[in-house]
């Protein structure tokens, strides 16, 4: 649904949307993105949904992950 919502916005559209995109981070880490937007507004975002409980470090290494690596991170 987060891909048919972008899909709506051409710019964002136009800059390729991608639904579990495989993103390597600088340092070799690496991240799957529910939803990962190359360029939404000025830059790449990721879209981590989160349906079920899950443990701060995660949420932290995930945080960290997209930080460090230059991506929005809104969800």
């Amino acid at each position: 649904m987060i891909c048919e919502i972008l899909e709506l916005d051409p710019y964002v559209a136009a800059a390729g949307i991608a639904p579990e995109r495989y993103t390597k981070g600088h340092e070799g880490q690496y991240a799957f993105p529910d939803v990962y937007a190359s360029n939404c507004y000025g830059g790449p975002v990721a879209f981590e949904i989160q349906l079920s409980t899950t443990q701060l470090p995660t949420i932290t290494r995930r945080e960290d992950f997209y930080a460090q690596n230059d991506s929005n991170h809104p969800a």
